[in-house]
């Protein structure tokens, strides 16, 4: 999913803003440099614009905007302080109608209040599991959240059972755990099992642990957390197979309980592992 974020309120600040600079700039001969007074209000009414946030409309608005980022800068220094008042106007014209025309070129989409929460969250499952997880599952995280607020419910499913699915291959993997098949003739690595494997991994080592002398485990502690965990993604197992091999869609209220689960599965895994 490919998207930008534009902070639209501070788009429209810049146009407003242009419209009033333009309005004021053609009250007086092109030719005369500016007045002190209108180069400090310049300077006072542009010091705190995003210029980043305009690369984002298209490469006309982003070189327009450097142009008049580069004229204000220059209103810093004496000696350019004769430059005539019609630079600054064109720079202003330019500007504002080339946002004009990008924005009449883009299409946006709306999200409520309710939905803006999930998007674009870093921190969607909070610190400790951004903290802790790769950038894979921190972007699988992303992606659900971002879907969630966008109404695209089955794809927020998706992302979020990959991110449960990418955690669980993390634990079986730092807990070192062996995975067979074929009575025990072929192992096969974390990342190439399935779900059910996976599971299953957790469960026998765990019962296989707790008849050994303490001294002999290898897993010393935990034990019930583990064994948690591995029930509690085994129970999102069903609504993996569904949105994997196409069963269904969902619904807005089912996507988000679903993704309310895996953050929960998701922080209790980031207490007892690293997700890197």
């Amino acid at each position: 999913m490919v998207m930008n974020e534009l902070k639209v309120g501070e788009i429209f600040h810049l146009h407003s803003s242009s419209i009033d600079w333009i309005q004021e700039l053609a009250k007086r001969s092109q030719r005369a440099p500016l007045t002190r007074t209108e180069r400090q209000s310049l300077l006072e009414d542009f010091k705190e614009i995003d210029y980043e946030e305009y690369e984002k409309l298209n490469r006309k608005v982003a070189i327009s905007a450097k142009t008049l980022r580069g004229l204000l800068i220059l209103l810093t220094y004496r000696k350019s302080r004769q430059i005539p008042r019609a630079i600054y106007l064109k720079a202003f014209q330019d500007l504002d109608r080339d946002i004009f025309e990008a924005l009449h070129e883009t299409v946006f989409v709306g999200i409520g209040p309710r939905m803006a929460e999930y998007f674009q969250q870093k921190a969607l499952f909070g610190d400790i599991v951004k903290r802790t997880a790769s950038d894979e599952i921190n972007n699988e995280i992303l992606a659900a959240g971002n879907c969630l607020a966008l109404g695209l419910n089955t794809a927020s499913v998706f992302h979020s059972l990959r991110a449960a699915e990418l955690g669980m291959r993390k634990l079986v993997s730092r807990l070192k755990l062996k995975i067979v098949r074929d009575g025990g003739k072929v192992e096969i690595k974390p990342e190439d099992a399935t779900c059910e494997e996976l599971v299953r991994s957790v469960r026998l080592k765990m019962e296989s642990e707790k008849q050994k002398p303490i001294a002999d485990r290898k897993i010393k502690k935990h034990f019930k957390d583990y064994e948690n965990l591995a029930s509690q993604f085994d129970l999102l197992r069903s609504d993996r197979n569904n949105v994997m091999h196409v069963r269904g869609d969902y619904k807005g209220s089912e996507a988000l309980g679903i993704l309310e689960r895996v953050k929960d599965f998701m922080q209790k895994l980031a207490k007892r592992t690293s997700l890197k």
